[in-house]
């Protein structure tokens, strides 16, 4: 079965009568790419974007769900305020940066 076609337009189609099945896949991934495949791409150029965009001064999430204080940016980690200490921490452990007006509600 191909991807939930039904048997009877499989057969239709070898008959002549509709769709030709290589339209169907091709129909399928078309949605398959627009619906999992592209958001998820957009989604991973952002996160790199926020990475390497990170500074001074920013609040951040990781991971863990540790919130931490940026102090300074390097190459490929950061050192971060953790409240009572400090810790070396991964950029790609950062989960999304908090922005400076989101506890103010």
């Amino acid at each position: 079965m191909l991807f939930g076609a039904s048997p009877v337009l499989i057969a239709q189609a070898a008959a002549g009568g509709g769709p030709s099945p290589l339209f169907l896949v091709a129909g399928v991934m078309l949605v398959w790419y627009f619906v999992l495949i592209r958001p998820q791409v957009q989604e991973q150029n952002e996160h790199k974007e926020m990475l390497t965009a990170l500074a001074k001064g920013d609040s951040v999430v990781t991971r863990g769900g540790l919130i931490a204080k940026v102090i300074e940016v390097r190459d490929s980690e950061l050192l971060v305020d953790l409240g009572s200490t400090k810790a070396r921490l991964e950029k790609e452990a950062v989960a999304r940066k908090i922005l400076p007006d989101a506890g103010k509600a």
